[in-house]
């Protein structure tokens, strides 16, 4: 592994997550969906504002553990229906919450969920918020004072977020949630607007994590791995070269940490990591002209992939598939496709306490 280095200088800017398209991502689907000569005949956009809420939020998991998603419906942004939807074993059923755009699993019995407000507020769309499995706000963690992108840890203390202004993102930092939400380590964006820390992800054990961070290469500003210490503010490049000596192109971003390995996803799909730097592993391509833009363990060795299709619409960031993946042989199925005009936006798993 290497030592610690420093953010590279770009000039392309980075944005939280639900209120600006991520540069990268719309430029890697834009010329994935042109290379596999799929996109929609006449290539005009469905007429979004005549999309009416789905009839049915059912996802057909039955389990182990429960599953928090967020639905959408019409236009991307706030004039678009959003619904968060909780699935266990013995059914659905939807989460009064406003306007969502990131959930996941402080608990068994607690929600941290984004929402997109208006107005905007200090460049920022953005309220994060604890809240209980009824839809009731148990504690305002952030109203748009540039937070997004909140992780929690394993054990629910933790809470990772990006913080960000009107140019891009700032830094990233850990605040402890027992202790009030106050900040316990901040990483500098010292070359701003770099942006280095999407999606990132912390291990088992809830002392590390896993983000990324772009890097200009030939091919413009690229994704790769980087490790973070919960308590220091350092961090290390992880090596992430193919193991077959295959590469990917549009980068690498990753997804979980299971004690397995690192999983993250590619161009090609969805890739084993080693967290030692040995490289990554292919594991399950999606398909022709699909890409993996969410993903979680859904248990032992078993994950959940939000798949968009690009056929449709090489610019939409959300997902209209759910694949079902066995990670120890590779093999996965699709699990759900949703209507025209109705998508997946985010996924997060946690397992039952009775571990059923």
């Amino acid at each position: 592994m290497t030592g610690a280095v420093g953010l590279p200088h770009v000039n392309e800017s980075s944005h939280p997550p639900g209120v600006r398209r991520r540069p990268w991502v719309a430029f890697l689907l834009l010329v994935t969906g042109a290379a596999s000569g799929q996109t929609r005949s006449g290539a005009q956009p469905m007429n979004d504002r005549s999309v009416a809420p789905p009839s049915s939020f059912e996802i057909p998991f039955r389990g182990p553990g429960q599953l928090a998603t967020i639905w959408s419906w019409g236009r991307s942004g706030p004039d678009g229906g959003k619904a968060l939807i909780r699935t266990r074993r013995d059914g659905t059923r939807r989460i009064a919450a406003d306007a969502p755009t990131r959930v996941r699993w402080r608990s068994n019995s607690e929600f941290i969920v984004e929402q997109e407000v208006q107005p905007i507020g200090h460049g920022s769309a953005t309220r994060i918020v604890r809240m209980s499995l009824d839809g009731a706000v148990i504690e305002v963690l952030s109203d748009r004072e540039g937070l997004s992108g909140s992780e929690p840890s394993p054990d629910g203390r933790w809470i990772f977020v990006e913080r960000f202004g009107e140019r891009g993102a700032l830094r990233s930092e850990i605040r402890d949630l027992a202790a009030g939400f106050r900040l316990h380590t901040l990483y500098q964006n010292s070359l701003r607007p770099s942006g280095f820390a999407w999606h990132a992800v912390w291990s088992p054990e809830g002392e590390r994590l896993v983000a990324s961070i772009r890097l200009r290469e030939a091919t413009g500003v690229v994704p790769h791995l980087i490790l973070l210490s919960r308590d220091r503010s350092s961090f290390s490049r992880l090596p992430d070269q193919r193991a077959d000596g295959e590469g990917d192109g549009g980068g690498i971003v990753p997804l979980f940490w299971s004690e397995d390995g690192i999983y993250a996803r590619s161009n090609s799909g969805l890739l084993r990591c080693d967290p030692a730097g040995l490289g990554c592993t292919l594991v399950y391509s999606p398909g022709k002209a699909r890409f993996a833009v969410a993903g979680v363990r859904a248990g032992d060795k078993r994950a959940l992939l939000l798949v968009q299709d690009l056929r449709l619409d090489p610019l939409e960031v959300r997902a209209k598939e759910i694949h079902d993946v066995d990670l120890a042989t590779g093999e996965g199925q699709m699990l759900l496709r949703l209507p025209d005009g109705v998508f997946l936006s985010d996924i997060d798993w946690i397992q039952d306490d009775n571990h059923s």
